[in-house]
């Protein structure tokens, strides 16, 4: 991103609406062009800072299940972080075990989703 900022670069900037960053770029006019690549940083930051929550979210998740036996205090703690992640509160009473499995993959598939994205900024 730096370097970007000195020296534009067609390739580097295709690569960056390709990934959903759809600004101007348009080096020509400086202060919008710098404003453009701060955006990006800005966002950039914003998913590696998701992406890190995420990953210890999910560290914590596995270690407490970690071939042992699932503790209701481990499945309490477990149905409290995918009900922060889906946005409403997981009756552990009412949950199914399909839809407990669900809601994990999810979890699990965004947090990859992240984790690739965050590489491609890199």
């Amino acid at each position: 991103m730096e370097v970007l900022r000195y020296r534009p670069s067609d390739k580097a900037i295709s690569q960056l609406r390709a990934y959903g960053y759809a600004y101007g770029f348009d080096f020509e006019d400086k202060v919008s062009y710098l404003k453009d690549l701060t955006q990006v940083a800005n966002k950039t930051k914003t998913v590696e800072l998701a992406l890190e929550l995420k990953a210890r979210q999910l560290d914590k998740l596995n270690v407490e299940s970690k071939g042992e036996p699932l503790t209701e205090a481990t499945f309490t703690d477990i149905i409290t972080a995918l009900s922060k992640y889906i946005g409403y509160r997981i009756d552990p009473k009412e949950i199914t075990v399909s839809e407990f499995a669900s809601i994990r993959k999810m979890y699990d598939q965004e947090m990859e989703a992240l984790k690739n994205q965050s590489e491609k900024l890199k």
